[in-house]
């Protein structure tokens, strides 16, 4: 008898569920409004694929709700010339500031 382990994501979902879709742009939301991050940053804090998220900044890129703040060296993946995006207007007249 096989010992049956079944994943915690299933993998053949083929329908979207826009409300789990929803509920996840709202989490990466609040994260960018809390943090100037990248989207790797923002994928391993808040648990949702890094694709996601990209599709989230693209989006709100478009609408004006998320700024590319500054590039720099990511924490995670340790490379430079990387995005740090944030929501939060305070975070943007900070830096204005200190130029």
């Amino acid at each position: 008898m096989k010992n049956k382990i079944s994943p915690r994501i299933s993998l053949n979902q083929h329908d979207k569920d826009t409300k789990k879709f929803l509920t996840q742009e709202k989490k990466v939301s609040k994260y960018f409004y809390n943090h100037t991050a990248t989207m790797l940053m923002a994928a391993i804090e808040t648990g949702i694929l890094r694709a996601n998220i990209c599709r989230f900044i693209s989006k709100w890129r478009k609408q004006d709700k998320i700024h590319l703040l500054k590039y720099g060296k990511c924490k995670i993946s340790e490379h430079n010339g990387v995005g740090f995006y944030t929501s939060n207007e305070n975070f943007i007249s900070k830096l204005k500031s200190e130029i």
